[in-house]
């Protein structure tokens, strides 16, 4: 008997080996490799643990104890799990868990996707949402099996709940066959009156991305599912009011939204700004660009809460706020130095009126003026009018500086965690991102200079001479507005000049052509020299007549580059581009 036990105790398991090891050396120069010996768990114990999991880290909003549950999940996640006659609805449910954390096995899932894949016609209902609802947070929304549930889904959609069809809705991209979403909108506009207002906003925002066919036949019934949505605006969180705007502009009606509506849901928008997160305002930000007057608005609205939520922006969220600030900045300081040329204009003009000399008796020349110069009243009601359009364009200056000053402020303070972010090795500006930052800085220029050279066109300048000089001087003065823009543009050239092997020939060209408005006092010649020596090397066998003849047009309009520039394209890829002529 006591042999038998010191058998059983003298296995050698993985445990025991680890145990015996005097160190991890040893360990790891052992001749076995007893991770190998690792059985297969049943899939039913791993997705019921998971279930678990998931359930724990719902309840809580301690963020110690979510760190803890989701290292708790990764631990189930590297289980080698045993897919033998496991139930489809315990597959799934491994999958539910895997897009909810956001990571997963990859090996894990491939496994289930591929033994789902086989078992695809015996699911049910229920189970073909549930997995057309998790493949997209997957990444799987491009796979044969999602196109293949989407398929069986089109013929299940009457005998689903509306809270099953919401879903579905909710869980559809563009990859979704529009056989789909024509049906699914449908079903939940035969039944809107079931629906909350922040349900109808589900609903407008999937039905706005939906194909042209599939809008344009469900435009009369998502008529009613709108409405709701507009009537109850108020009763809308931050985010559902800034999808509803987004969704409205997205539409092909988006051009007729009135300009009492859209200032009725900024209103609404912006009627607590604590409850506003960043991915909602850079939502209802890039959504009010489209009018002039409604972005001047909401950036004074926002400004502190900008400043406020600026760490917490990602990357292409932070731009889409910074865009709408530099913009309003830019046609502000524009509009208060016209303000400013008008106030000296009439003070100039007052400042005559009053100190206009009295005919004398007896002069030609009191005679002639007597048959001019107005009535007494006149004079009074002319210099009053003259005094009352004098304080107007005072107080119109103090206003338009006030609003100037603040919008500096939060360009400022956006600037400098702009600079963080490009600085930071953790944080991933996509290339388009940085082309994004670039024409940012473009648009702004050539509106300074288009306002520079209207001025100069007005008086006894010189056209030419004023368009000649416009450039430097525009992009000195966005220098003064925003000093950090300099810092922006070197970062990004860095990294646009890391990326330049693979830049499309269009984004080359494009570069060029942001670089010849913005010169070579905010973009670095370095990025320029890199974009022309990447162009002369590029083979461009493969254009089309009039893509060359559209190629050779814009290189050669690029007048304000560097000598050396312009001799190298002349010289080296304009005449390639002529040969496919």
């Amino acid at each position: 008997m006591l042999r038998r036990t010191a058998r059983t105790l003298s296995k050698r398991t993985p445990g025991y080996v680890f145990w015996r090891q005097s160190s991890l050396t040893e360990l790891e120069h052992s001749k076995r490799n007893y991770l190998l010996s690792e059985r297969p768990v049943p899939l039913a114990h791993i997705a019921r643990r998971m279930a678990r999991v998931k359930a724990r880290y719902d309840d809580t909003q301690d963020f110690h104890e979510r760190n803890l549950l989701r290292g708790e999940y990764k631990y189930f996640t590297g289980k080698l799990c045993d897919l033998r006659g496991a139930p489809s609805g315990d597959m799934i449910l491994v999958l539910q868990c895997a897009a909810f954390f956001g990571f997963w096995d990859a090996s894990q899932v491939d496994r289930i996707l591929a033994e789902l894949f086989l078992l695809l016609e015996s699911l049910e209902a229920i189970e073909l949402v549930a997995l057309f609802t998790c493949m997209p947070q997957l990444r799987r929304q491009e796979s044969e099996l999602y196109r293949r549930v989407a398929t069986e889904l089109v013929s299940a959609v009457p005998d689903l709940t509306t809270h099953e069809c919401l879903q579905v809705c909710h869980a559809c991209t563009a990859e979704t066959p529009a056989e789909l979403v024509d049906k699914v909108l449908k079903e939940l506009a035969d039944h809107h009156d079931e629906l909350t207002p922040a349900q109808c906003v589900e609903v407008v925002d999937t039905w706005s991305v939906a194909p042209q066919q599939v809008r344009l036949r469900m435009t009369s019934r998502m008529s009613a599912i709108r409405q709701v949505a507009l009537d109850h605006v108020e009763e809308l969180s931050c985010m559902d009011i800034a999808v509803l705007y987004t969704s409205l502009h997205a539409s092909d009606d988006g051009d007729e939204l009135s300009e009492s509506l859209q200032r009725r849901l900024l209103q609404a928008f912006a009627r607590d700004l604590t409850l506003t997160c960043p991915r909602s305002t850079a939502l209802i930000f890039t959504a009010a660009r489209r009018s002039h007057s409604l972005s001047l608005e909401l950036t004074q609205m926002m400004a502190d809460r900008v400043l406020f939520l600026s760490t917490d922006f990602t990357p292409a969220e932070l731009l889409a706020v910074f865009q709408l600030y530099v913009e309003s900045l830019v046609s502000l300081s524009v509009l208060s130095a016209d303000l400013q040329a008008e106030s000296a204009a009439v003070n100039l003009l007052e400042v005559r009126t009053s100190a206009r000399p009295f005919p004398l008796v007896g002069d030609t020349a009191a005679v002639v003026a007597t048959t001019v110069v107005p009535s007494p009243a006149l004079s009074r009601s002319a210099s009053t009018s003259i005094t009352t359009a004098t304080r107007q364009h005072v107080l119109e200056r103090e206003v338009a500086a006030q609003n100037l000053a603040t919008l500096r402020h939060v360009c400022e303070g956006l600037s400098a965690q702009l600079v963080t972010t490009l600085e930071s090795a953790s944080a991933y500006v996509s290339v388009a991102s940085q082309m994004e930052i670039v024409e940012l800085y473009a648009s702004a220029v050539m509106q300074l200079e288009l306002s520079a050279t209207n001025s100069a066109s007005g008086g006894n300048a010189g056209v030419n001479d004023a368009q000649r000089s416009s450039s430097f001087e525009s992009m000195g003065q966005l220098l003064r507005l925003l000093p950090q823009s300099r810092r922006v543009l070197q970062l990004v050239s860095s990294k646009l000049i890391a990326n330049m092997r693979s830049s499309s020939l269009a984004l080359l060209v494009q570069l060029l052509e942001q670089a010849n408005i913005l010169g070579n006092t905010a973009l670095q010649d370095a990025v320029v020299t890199a974009a022309v020596q990447e162009l002369v090397t590029r083979d461009v066998h493969g254009l089309t007549t009039e893509a060359a003849l559209a190629l050779e047009r814009r290189l050669s309009s690029l007048t304000q580059l560097r000598a050396e520039h312009q001799r190298r394209l002349s010289s080296a890829f304009i005449p390639k581009v002529r040969r496919c002529v």
